[in-house]
């Protein structure tokens, strides 16, 4: 902590720096005289509405003026000088990372006659070429939104498109903007992280009142932001003001005027009441501000279900209602007499799972219809205080929290779907974020920003059934790791052919618990014509979590030794069983760094250069007690982090002895140190009034290594996860659930190429932004961008072609295939997309936005993330990956 502290102390006094995160507003402008020549040494006032803060700036020799690090919200802008009247332009609303051109004409007169005009700021974008769009609080609390959630208005922006439907980051909140991957945004709340760091997805989402606005970037934007080639998702919250101001709401849903569906017998019930409350104001006049708000939402859902469970007469081994003969395994495969099987043959265990199963309650197939009701309920707060200490000084702090219990009774895309109740699973989520923004006025030219952020997320998702013991009384055999993993108790997974499959999913019990800690810096200075920022964002994130695939172990019936798979499962004869063994816990750390320096130029009085170059550095993944692995291709051997490698070792009980490696370091994989990134573009206003600008840009753009779906593999690696899989057995065979695993487990080696690179895209646009009318703009706009080194699921052991069995043609062979994944940074992506976006800010009742966007997006892998459209698919051939470039 000390460490931590003295490296805070010293950044402040060093103060260089300014953050990636745009979150302010600048207010640029011209001032001239009735004859159109400048007014140098005139005086620039803004004041904010609502806090009554004021700052001032003098006009330069040129007639320029900039005022930058300015909150959100209301202003008037006023300009005097001697032997002039006095002008103050009010109605001006500054949106988050705004560069408004706020341009004033004095007249000749004296300073204590004042004209006063009220005029937005104008729509067009004058300043620089990022492509983006802000969605104001008008918008985000009027438009309808089911279930309340602003990242739907996303949508509204160009190049913005919903995930594909099998991509589990789409229903928590993703987009593909651009044609970059759902996993490729950078999510950012009140100037700090908020990224799901093991899927990057969005983390916490703000009361909707308590959301001031957000914008969305798609493209082409400026040095300050990064991590990622995708969307900057950039979200600000409501502060206080001088007025008390709130809002109480309630929002009710329900089924009444819902369909049944053709199949159900029943309607299922739905039911959800969102209700809360916000309130802002002074705790002293102009010095201190305060917003607070509570929301909570509760959810009722049935899900109806058809399904095909076993006859009463199956459970006691009563098969004579059937026309095929059941076979006697154990007699020559002879049928039983009168296809009933004595009690003296049945398994203890296959008896006391096939009574795990539900009766039938309808007649013909499927014979079992249910409806089960699932829930959702939260609970969230929000806070922030914001003070001035002095004309120079402000701070603000603010403290977000959210505490949510879900139970899926049937389907859910995070667990497997089950279609009879009692294998449902329950999700439990609270997430905390808490951020403190200091601000210090050097002087009007120098602003210094610093932020402090911190977010920690814990959530557990559990089985149904993780209270009852079902293993051991019945004592189905070799499943270690049932009641011993926290929470892993319940059935195995019981597939039986022509069934509904029982039993907990097998990708349950799991949870997690991430720190994130962010310290950013912002330096903002204004010198003659140029308008400089640089800085730095600092991240630590810290991964926490277990994951127990397989923990309870599943088997598989298909009839192969009776003829019929009920039977097969009374006599506990499975065709394959499957588990996994070794310890599920994993305890990761990431560091990542970024560095930044922007020169927005002016020229001319019509035209803006922007020149920026970014630099980001992602240290590769540790391990707390160095419990990550990956195969090395090099040496065909397992390398673990720390000095260890392991070999296949077919004498060993776990198919895998070690030796050691004292060059192996803490980390798997090279520290990438090239990342680079140039940014340029320009601005022009070709007939100098605000009514038109041409804007142009090109950057390149790098992504953040994703830590823990895209790298989980590598903690559940062998030799500390080992999958083994018993069967496909032959009707030969005696297979038995009290003992059913037999061998030594399988090798599985996913793995990272030991030279992974950073994933990066170049991008370029063109545009013309054009004031149509009053409050009314057109904007079309190019953007194409090529995705390199993208992140791919490779399978490097992807058998040769030519005679013999698979497993000899393997380049390694004892691993199989290697797909889950070894990782290596060979994919691409291409990206072309013309947008037409028309905007109508307020005004007389009236705004709106309608986008249209023509694009085609091309790439040969959607990534590595199991939460990405991506999850599950592999090259075809992994020695031709052109074969795979197809539209996305």
């Amino acid at each position: 902590m000390r460490s931590l502290r003295n490296g805070f102390i010293a950044t402040l006094v060093f103060v260089s720096l300014v953050t990636a995160q745009g979150v302010r507003a600048t207010v640029v402008g011209r001032v001239t005289d009735e004859t159109g020549a400048v007014v140098p040494g005139a005086k620039i006032t803004i004041t904010n509405v609502g806090t009554n803060d004021s700052r001032s700036v003098i006009v330069n020799d040129s007639g320029e003026y900039a005022m930058p690090q300015l909150a959100p919200g209301q202003y008037t802008v006023t300009a005097e000088y001697a032997g002039f009247n006095k002008v103050v332009r009010s109605g001006i609303v500054l949106e988050t990372g705004q560069q408004a051109r706020i341009d004033i004409a004095l007249k000749v007169g004296t300073v204590s006659e004042e004209v006063e005009v009220s005029a937005a700021a104008p729509l067009v974008t004058t300043e620089n070429a990022a492509l983006g769009n802000v969605v104001d609080q008008k918008k985000i609390v009027e438009l309808p939104l089911n279930g309340r959630d602003y990242l739907q208005l996303a949508f509204l922006q160009p190049n913005v498109f919903a995930p594909a439907q099998n991509s589990t980051i789409g229903f928590r909140g993703g987009l593909n903007v651009a044609g970059n991957s759902e996993i490729a945004n950078q999510y950012i709340l009140d100037g700090v992280d908020n990224n799901d760091e093991t899927t990057n997805q969005p983390l916490h989402r703000p009361i909707l009142d308590a959301v001031r606005e957000f914008k969305v970037l798609t493209g082409t934007y400026s040095a300050e932001y990064g991590r990622q080639a995708g969307g900057q998702v950039i979200v600000t919250t409501q502060a206080g003001t001088n007025a008390f101001h709130g809002s109480l709401w309630e929002f009710h849903r329900n089924s009444a005027l819902d369909a049944r569906n053709f199949f159900a017998t029943q309607k299922p019930s739905f039911r959800r009441n969102q209700f809360g409350g916000v309130l802002g104001g002074p705790i002293k006049k102009d010095r201190t501000f305060f917003f607070v708000g509570y929301e909570g939402q509760r959810r009722g859902q049935q899900e109806a279900s058809l399904a095909t469970v076993p006859g009463a007469e199956f459970r006691n081994g009563d098969f004579s209602s059937l026309s095929t003969p059941v076979r006697n395994p154990f007699n020559g495969n002879s049928p039983f007499p009168g296809n009933r099987i004595p009690q003296s043959m049945w398994s203890k265990q296959g008896a006391g799972i096939l009574a795990l199963y539900p009766l039938p309650n309808r007649s013909g197939s499927p014979n079992f219809d249910s409806a089960a009701a699932g829930h959702f309920n939260i609970n969230q707060w929000s806070a922030r205080v914001d003070h001035r200490f002095g004309m120079n000084d402000n701070v603000y702090g603010v403290y977000e929290f959210a505490d949510s219990s879900e139970f899926y009774a049937l389907s859910n895309p995070l667990c497997s779907a089950r279609d009879v109740p009692g294998w449902g699973c329950d999700e439990f989520q609270r997430t905390q974020h808490a951020v403190v923004v200091w601000t210090h006025i050097f002087s009007p030219r120098l602003i210094n920003e610093a932020r402090i952020g911190y977010t920690r997320f814990g959530f557990y998702r559990l089985q149904q059934d993780r209270d009852v013991n079902v293993i051991q009384p019945l004592g189905i055999g070799g499943l270690t790791d049932a009641g011993v993993t926290p929470f892993n108790n319940g059935a195995p997974q019981i597939q039986v052919t022509g069934y509904a499959t029982i039993g907990g999913p097998t990708n349950l019990p799991q949870g997690r618990h991430d720190n994130t800690y962010n310290y950013i810096e912002n330096m903002t200075f204004i010198a003659g014509q140029h308008s400089i920022k640089f800085g730095f964002d600092i991240r630590r994130f810290l991964f926490n979590s277990f994951f127990t695939s397989f923990g309870r172990g599943a088997f598989q019936f298909d009839g192969t030794f009776t003829g019929n798979a009920v039977a097969d499962l009374l006599l506990g004869m499975p065709r394959q069983a499957d588990r996994n063994l070794g310890t599920p816990f994993h305890n990761s750390m990431t560091f990542s760094s970024g560095y930044y320096f922007q020169d927005d130029w002016k020229i001319t009085p019509k035209l803006t250069l922007n020149l920026g170059a970014r630099y980001d550095l992602d240290l590769p993944e540790t391990e707390r007690v160095n419990k990550i692995a990956s195969f090395d291709p090099a040496r065909n051997t397992i390398k673990v982090a720390g000095g260890l490698e392991y070999y296949i070792d077919t004498n060993s009980p776990t198919g895998l002895s070690s030796r050691p490696r004292p060059e192996i370091g803490r980390r798997l994989w090279s520290t990438d140190k090239n990342n680079f990134a140039p940014r340029i573009g320009l601005a022009w206003r070709p007939f100098g009034g605000t009514s038109t600008v041409v804007r142009a840009g090109f950057g390149t753009f790098y992504n953040h290594q994703i830590v823990g779906n895209g790298l989980t593999p590598l903690s559940r690696n062998s030799p500390f996860r080992l999958r083994q899989t018993s069967g496909p057995f032959q009707a030969t065979d005696r297979p038995d659930l009290a003992n059913a695993f037999s061998g030594i487990p399988s090798v599985v080696a996913p793995g990272i190429d030991p030279n992974f690179k950073t994933a990066y895209v170049n991008q370029w646009s063109f545009g013309i932004q054009r004031e149509l009318a009053s409050n009314l703009i057109l904007d079309v706009s190019y953007l194409g961008s090529q995705g390199h080194k993208l992140p791919i699921p490779w399978n490097i052991n992807q058998a040769l072609p030519g005679p013999g069995s698979v497993a000899s043609r393997r380049p390694f062979p004892g691993y199989g295939n290697i797909t889950g994944g070894y990782i290596a940074s060979i994919g691409n992506s291409n990206f072309n997309g013309l947008s037409v976006r028309a905007e109508r800010r307020m005004a007389k009742g009236l705004s709106f936005i309608s986008s249209y966007a023509w694009s085609k997006s091309i790439d040969d892998n959607a990534g590595i993330s199991t939460g990405s459209d991506a999850s599950g698919v592999f090259a075809q051939d992994a020695r031709n990956l052109r074969v795979e470039r197809s539209v996305s």
